[in-house]
């Protein structure tokens, strides 16, 4: 993960990166049923499958601007205005035990190893809200983060909060993130949802 903020006056840009690569194993993936040659498809034992894996590869890039529409000793309220986009590339080897004759009769056979792939790209357009709210005689503070959008996705949402302490040379904060992506369930990607613990680092220039 990586993100970056420029801020001028009222005037803000953030852009936020993630990258993350998931593999299953034959204990985790589970191939229901082939289509061949235009049947219906041909059910899969799982007893059959004797090497079954799959890659999936993801990226999530934001992009937006703000602007701080209120500020005080209590904190500030920023809003924004930007997209983000969900890239996922997908990958399942496969090993089955069987195989197939075309139904045509011409020597058409399907020996059972091979690959699947697929991919999608999906942008959104996103609104938002951030800042901070400062806890009185102290430097702490509690940072917020909350945008919701759609266009690719039905839709995309993302909050995040935590507590921070301010110094004189930035600030050090642990929050919670979770990032979610709906689409429909006839869909290559249904639903992406990304959550965890975050630590941050912010550095003022």
């Amino acid at each position: 993960m990586f993100s970056a903020d420029v801020r001028y006056g009222p005037f803000s840009v953030l852009t936020d990166f993630i990258g993350a690569r998931f593999s299953a194993t034959t204990d985790d993936v589970n191939i229901k049923s082939v289509d061949f040659f235009g049947r219906l498809p041909v059910a899969i034992s799982r007893t059959l499958q004797t090497s079954t894996g799959t890659t999936i590869k993801e990226v999530v890039w934001t992009l937006a601007g703000g602007y701080t529409v209120v500020q005080g000793y209590w904190g500030n309220l920023d809003v924004l205005v930007g997209f983000r986009l969900l890239a996922v590339n997908t990958r399942t080897d496969f090993n089955l035990a069987l195989t197939l004759t075309g139904p045509r009769g011409n020597g058409a056979t399907f020996g059972g190893i091979g690959d699947v792939t697929a991919g999608r790209d999906i942008w959104n357009g996103i609104g938002g809200l951030r800042g901070r709210i400062r806890i009185p005689q102290s430097r702490f503070f509690i940072p917020y983060y909350f945008d919701i959008g759609g266009g690719g996705s039905q839709p995309t949402w993302q909050i995040s909060s935590g507590l921070g302490y301010q110094f004189g040379w930035g600030a050090v904060s642990a929050n919670y993130r979770y990032l979610v992506f709906n689409q429909g369930s006839n869909s290559v990607v249904q639903r992406v949802a990304l959550r965890g613990p975050m630590l941050m680092v912010n550095f003022r220039f």
